[in-house]
């Protein structure tokens, strides 16, 4: 079975569909097909992320006094919640944003520890 010469116009590999995430052929495989559709995020992810950014905007809201830029902030964090999370562009747009919060609003911890974890969210789904 082993020593059997294999028909060049026969594939040795292996045929997938559907969503991968770091798949590899096997090597000197002939014939073999991969493919990946876009897949539309997880719901449950566009929803945590949501919550997460009407956690940092209440936050916001609650440190007002911390930050300097307030209103710069409070405008970035509307402008990031208004983005279609599900389309590349407005992730871009809310990392561009939340990431500038992130900056402005260096002297109350919470809120950077709040801006960074929905970047997180906003980055698996980039992934």
């Amino acid at each position: 079975m082993w020593n059997k010469k294999r028909n060049q116009d026969q594939g040795s590999g292996i045929h997938n569909t559907g969503t991968m995430n770091g798949v590899q052929n096997q090597p000197g495989a002939v014939g073999s097909i991969q493919s990946q559709g876009a897949t539309a995020p997880d719901p449950n992810a566009l929803q945590t992320i949501a919550d997460g950014l009407a956690r940092l905007r209440a936050a916001l809201d609650a440190q007002r006094d911390r930050v300097q830029a307030y209103d710069q902030c409070t405008a970035f964090v509307d402008l990031a919640a208004q983005q279609p999370m599900d389309q590349a562009a407005g992730q871009t747009t809310a990392t561009g944003v939340l990431t500038r919060v992130r900056e402005l609003c260096a002297s109350a911890p919470e809120l950077v520890g709040l801006a960074t974890a929905v970047l997180g969210l906003i980055a698996a789904l980039q992934s």
